[in-house]
């Protein structure tokens, strides 16, 4: 469902409301442009009702420049990203889960850096879309809140790499080996993606301490069999592909 001249209008207003310049004419015009922004929301179907009044208690909250600039981002990337989305109205009549669902949503936008703003809109739009239990959306929400930008960064590179090549150069189609190393110690390790040749600006030693942690979280795995018997030759597992259709 697509309404270009709508959600356009609604961008338009988000980028002078959420303007952090201090020209007169502009803050005059701020208290008209919410209310046009709230009627354009509002028209959403389905979800438009609840964003809307959303909209104008979030942005009264907005104390700095940076959180402005990270809920413009936020909201650009979630009004792009609804243009395509289809609303279940039924299952988004939970008002009170949908309300604390977004007002967490749109708290960890303000306390996250601009790399994460397109993570969290993949969340609401796909909640939005979907209509998965709340709680299902929420255990989402509790793991973003865990990553830090350079934890998404590796676990995306880690979501989207190569699958496993085998000594012949043949496609291993099964299995996707990723290595936190540079060096080979034996030769399949050759044709394995390498986490720290593809973020080679970061130190060797910070990208095994995000493996760490993601593996930690369940989003990283051991190998199966013991032909890779080492802690830094990893593979997505079911929980990492689980939260990465959620967010990625």
């Amino acid at each position: 469902m697509c309404f270009p001249t709508k959600f356009e209008n609604i961008k338009t207003g988000i980028e002078l409301y959420l303007d952090p310049s201090s020209n007169p004419i502009l803050a005059d015009l701020k208290g008209i442009t919410i209310k046009l922004i709230e009627s354009g929301l509002s028209q959403i179907p389905g979800v438009g009702l609840a964003l809307a009044p959303a909209f104008g208690y979030y942005t009264s909250k907005i104390q700095t420049d940076v959180d402005q600039r990270r809920l413009k981002i936020f909201l650009n990337e979630l009004v792009e990203r609804l243009k395509s989305v289809e609303v279940n109205v039924n299952k988004l009549s939970q008002k009170e889960e949908f309300d604390s669902f977004l007002q967490d949503t749109v708290q960890l936008s303000i306390e996250s850096n601009d790399k994460i703003q397109p993570f969290i809109s993949n969340l609401v739009s796909h909640q939005l879309k979907k209509c998965k239990p709340w709680d299902e959306a929420n255990a989402v929400l509790f793991w973003l809140k865990k990553m830090t930008s350079l934890h998404i960064q590796v676990f995306t590179k880690c979501l989207n790499a190569p699958k496993h090549k085998l000594i012949s150069g043949k496609t291993d189609s099964d299995k996707t080996f990723i290595k936190f190393f540079s060096e080979t110690s034996c030769p399949n390790e050759e044709f394995m993606y390498s986490i720290t040749d593809a973020l080679d600006e970061y130190d060797q030693s910070i990208l095994r301490l995000i493996a760490a942690d993601l593996r930690g979280m369940g989003l990283l795995e051991k190998t199966d069999g013991s032909d890779f018997d080492t802690e830094y030759v990893l593979q997505v597992s079911n929980a990492g592909k689980w939260l990465g259709s959620w967010v990625c």
